[in-house]
């Protein structure tokens, strides 16, 4: 018997978002969300899920794709997604140490953070990238502590984007917080404490 290979034949953005359409020569087509292949539509017309974790910007490009809920289209063995257990969001400290909480739960621990710096807590304790998003939403108008969640950001999740000259510090302190902070990126935030 002879196997079928399987052979990409064309890539295209999907609808200006971070989502491309990988085309086989089959007639396969697979919904890539950032670097992550998602949803399979095979041949047949049938859509096949093939991430099992799920985020609201994957479950839009997923509805764009195929007009269906992403947490709906079923798994290889025929299953669907069991909604009974709660989504969390994935991340991860200062120290490299891995949480996850609700969504729910991010928004009132990302608050309950932003509101114990403007008291003069530290910015090192209790920090997550799992309330990246929210922070954001909090300081949308301070541009300054914007770019220090993504600073604290880079730091955690070991991942450089954005500034090339804060980047090199950080490559240079190899990702630890503190000594970043002690470089030169105390002096931008005299009203914050380590």
């Amino acid at each position: 018997m002879n196997k079928v290979y399987k052979f990409q034949t064309d890539k295209r953005r999907l609808n200006y978002m971070q989502a491309w359409i990988k085309t086989y020569n089959d007639g396969t087509e697979i919904l890539q969300s950032y670097n992550t292949d998602v949803v399979r539509k095979n041949p047949d017309g049938t859509y096949t899920r093939l991430w099992h974790s799920w985020s609201p910007s994957t479950s839009k490009q997923v509805r764009a794709y195929c007009g269906r809920s992403f947490r709906d289209i079923p798994f290889e063995d025929g299953t669907i997604e069991d909604r009974s257990v709660e989504y969390k969001r994935k991340g991860y400290d200062l120290l490299g140490h891995k949480n996850e909480l609700t969504p729910v739960r991010c928004k009132i621990e990302a608050k309950k953070y932003a509101d114990a710096i403007k008291i003069g807590s530290s910015i090192y304790n209790d920090y997550s990238t799992i309330y990246d998003k929210d922070l954001k939403e909090i300081y949308k108008t301070n541009k300054r502590m914007c770019e220090l969640v993504d600073i604290m950001s880079m730091c955690a999740k070991r991942k450089l984007k954005g500034n090339k000259s804060i980047n090199t510090l950080i490559k240079l302190k190899n990702f630890d917080f503190v000594e970043v902070w002690n470089s030169g990126l105390s002096e931008l935030y005299p009203e914050l404490v380590l």
